[in-house]
């Protein structure tokens, strides 16, 4: 007599929506690595990230009920941008030239810091900007065929 084990047949994974990363600093680095590894893995990311947005949604709750309406947020967009702008436009004229967009973007891209762009910096920054350019076409195409 033989057995046969009845296997389940194997199933798709879930697809998960997918949910951009949130950067962290040196110090948020030092203080949610607990292994001291110099890298957050997923349970570190996650303590991490609990915890800023938290932060933020304490920053921007007006009404103190835990989480952020419409209006709330677009208070906290409101408030980033101010941020990003004064933070770029180092002559205050209320927008950012050439010059301050360079320093910008050498600021987001230099992941050595060693004052410039090298190859490897360039490939992540044109992966990126890819990126960005296809959401963008994809977003255009869906709106135009919600406006049909």
């Amino acid at each position: 007599m033989s057995l046969s084990i009845a296997q389940d047949a194997p199933t798709k994974p879930k697809k998960t929506k997918k949910v951009k990363k949130i950067a962290y600093t040196v110090d948020d680095l030092k203080t949610y690595d607990a292994d001291t590894d110099g890298k957050l893995n997923a349970v570190e990311y996650q303590t991490f990230a609990d915890a800023y947005l938290k932060t933020q949604t304490e920053k921007f709750d007006a009404d103190e009920d835990g989480e952020l309406s419409d209006d709330e947020k677009k208070a906290a967009l409101t408030a980033k941008k101010a941020a990003i702008l004064e933070s770029y436009d180092t002559d205050q004229d209320g927008k950012i030239s050439r010059e301050e967009r360079a320093a910008m973007e050498l600021k987001l891209y230099d992941y050595n810091g060693d004052g410039a762009v090298d190859d490897a910096e360039k490939a992540i920054f044109k992966k990126d900007k890819s990126a960005i350019q296809a959401k963008r076409k994809k977003q255009k195409e869906k709106d135009k065929k919600a406006a049909k």
